[in-house]
């Protein structure tokens, strides 16, 4: 059970780990020529955080999973996943969106891609931290 909670947080934590910066630091994101160089700086900040941030979940996962590592790792994820949903559902406070002109085209049934990759890794995140707090702690190596 262990290694199947490993792999749906490792999925998870890959989703803003390694897709961002390969989308995020391009003409769509980052390199917008309408965005403000102020503007940039954030997305450029959010984007290291982010991902240096799944690389300490995936550490937690992967070497301390026995130590509570699972829980910690998921945490990170959930953290990272849920700034999204929330920024999400505060868009109409701050007059934000999901896309800009010229920005990311829209993913799969229309749905804006970062947001269903994101809700899928969410909810990977969530069943498998509800597996790991179920999931009896054993002293000695993974199992």
């Amino acid at each position: 059970m262990t290694r199947i909670i490993q792999v749906l947080l490792t999925l998870a934590a890959l989703a803003y780990t390694v897709a961002p910066p390969f989308v995020d630091f391009g003409a769509t994101h980052a390199l917008h020529p309408d965005w403000t160089g102020h503007a940039r700086f954030h997305m450029v900040w959010l984007v290291i955080t982010n991902s240096l941030m799944g690389f300490l979940a995936l550490y937690q996962i992967w070497w301390r999973a026995e130590q509570g590592g699972l829980i910690l790792g998921g945490l990170i994820s959930l953290f990272v996943l849920g700034g999204f949903m929330l920024a999400g559902l505060f868009m109409p406070l701050y007059d934000g969106a999901l896309t800009d002109a010229g920005g990311v085209e829209a993913g799969p049934a229309g749905i804006d891609a970062n947001l269903f990759l994101f809700s899928i890794a969410l909810t990977l995140n969530v069943i498998a931290m509800v597996w790991a707090l179920k999931k009896p702690q054993h002293s000695e190596g993974v199992n």
